[in-house]
């Protein structure tokens, strides 16, 4: 049997798995992300680190070729990485170099548009002929999936959502914009939110480190939530309040379509989802049309790896 090797790279962790034609996913793994010492991506790092798997096809099948999915801004061919700040990359003709490490061809695009083609494999879109697809992780992004394909802004890339301004006066981004999404909703601007309050008497701030994003703090933060801890259940609720506009501004844009929310720290927020549904009912309604539904992902962790996978017997060309 034929197979692809879908890779998800993400700011916290890599995940692989082998997809066949039919879509079915086999050999899941994930890893952390490989940096050097300065915390950019180590790409010779990477493409060592996977290129066993190679050999590791089920049942000693051909692998056709690999896509790998980032999170940042493509060029129109989507054969370079220009901007991708949570790697720190750019301008990096990333599949040509995993290519020669490799040899077989390597599919890039996006990583957040992987994702919605994995849950629309058979996922929480599996019956929607369009849909939103929003992917929370170390960052946020979302992409349009039209009946005929995935809807690509002028750049050939996602939604970038993530530096859409939620709050116009609110926390200063590395973008140059404030009051970003990604600031109040990623994991990596959960984890310095709740890291940069002082400390409270009697109180659970653990002074979670900002540094990368680390998602067991994030599940930390949540936990904590759950326990009761106030300034936990704030953030969420803020969080979830900033998404709830953006999913709002989203249903302005393209109209009445599901919104699938996933990304790997989706299944770890129902605090911050409640109060994005909750958002989006108050601002979403009209005389004319209701708020749109919101969806958790069915396979949050997998879905990049299958979308890659898929995407790359898209770009090859039927079998042989």
């Amino acid at each position: 049997m034929e197979w692809a090797l879908g890779v998800d790279i993400g700011g916290t962790n890599v995940k692989t798995g082998f997809v066949n034609r039919e879509g079915t996913l086999k050999g899941f793994r994930s890893f952390p992300t490989p940096r050097t010492k300065s915390g950019i991506l180590d790409v010779p790092k990477l493409a060592n680190e996977v290129a066993g798997r190679f050999g590791e096809a089920p049942g000693g099948g051909k692998v056709a070729g690999a896509g790998i999915g980032v999170p940042g801004l493509l060029n129109e061919e989507r054969t370079v990485v220009r901007y991708a700040v949570n790697l720190g990359l750019a301008d990096v003709p990333l599949p040509s170099l995993l290519q020669e490490r490799w040899n077989v061809p390597v599919a890039l695009d996006s990583d957040v548009i992987m994702g919605a083609l994995g849950e629309k494999l058979g996922g929480a879109a599996a019956e929607c002929g369009r849909f939103l697809y929003v992917g929370i992780g170390t960052g946020v992004g979302a992409c349009l999936i039209e009946r005929d394909g995935v809807y690509r802004n002028p750049m050939g890339g996602p939604l970038n959502i993530g530096h859409m301004a939620v709050y116009p006066d609110g926390i200063p981004c590395a973008c140059g914009n404030q009051g970003c999404l990604e600031r109040y909703v990623s994991g990596l601007g959960l984890v310095e939110r709740y890291g940069a309050e002082p400390p409270r008497v009697g109180g659970h701030n653990e002074r979670a480190s900002p540094v990368g994003g680390n998602e067991r703090t994030v599940e930390r933060i949540c936990a904590l939530a759950d326990q009761g801890d106030p300034l936990a259940r704030r953030l969420l609720t803020e969080a979830g309040r900033a998404l709830g506009i953006a999913f709002a501004n989203l249903f302005q844009l393209f109209g009445e379509c599901p919104i699938v929310v996933g990304g790997g720290l989706s299944r770890i927020r129902a605090l911050m989802l409640e109060s994005a549904v909750r958002e989006l009912a108050r601002r979403g309604r009209s005389a004319l049309t209701h708020p749109p539904e919101v969806r958790p992902a069915a396979q949050p962790d997998r879905a990049g790896v299958m979308g890659a996978g898929s995407a790359a017997f898209a770009r090859f060309g039927p079998a042989e």
